[in-house]
């Protein structure tokens, strides 16, 4: 697994600020954390039927990494397990309850 943390800079209440995502050896992602400015973590996997409004992107791993320029609207980094695991392991799923990282 490889892990990111997109930023998305925007003035909306109703839309996460940023992306914690998990890509698979394939390079789609596997796992995702939506966290919103307010601090609520939601979660979607593969493995359980995705909250309304927080799905897995069909969008593949070097798409994401592409997002390299700071000021641009959205801007990506790699991060470590560690760090994917600490948003992980706190987010919810009101229709759901996940494994640990």
């Amino acid at each position: 697994m490889r892990y990111t943390k997109t930023d998305w800079k925007h003035d909306l209440d109703d839309a996460p600020v940023l992306y914690i995502s998990a890509f698979d050896d394939t390079g789609y992602e596997a796992m995702r954390v939506e966290v919103f400015r307010n601090g609520e973590r939601r979660y979607a996997d593969r493995t359980t039927a995705p909250e309304e409004g927080i799905w897995l992107a069909n969008t593949t791993l070097a798409e994401v990494l592409a997002l390299t320029d700071p000021d641009d609207e959205m801007f990506t980094v790699e991060i470590d397990q560690e760090t994917f695991a600490s948003y992980w392991n706190v987010a919810v799923n009101k229709y759901f309850d996940k494994g640990r990282v």
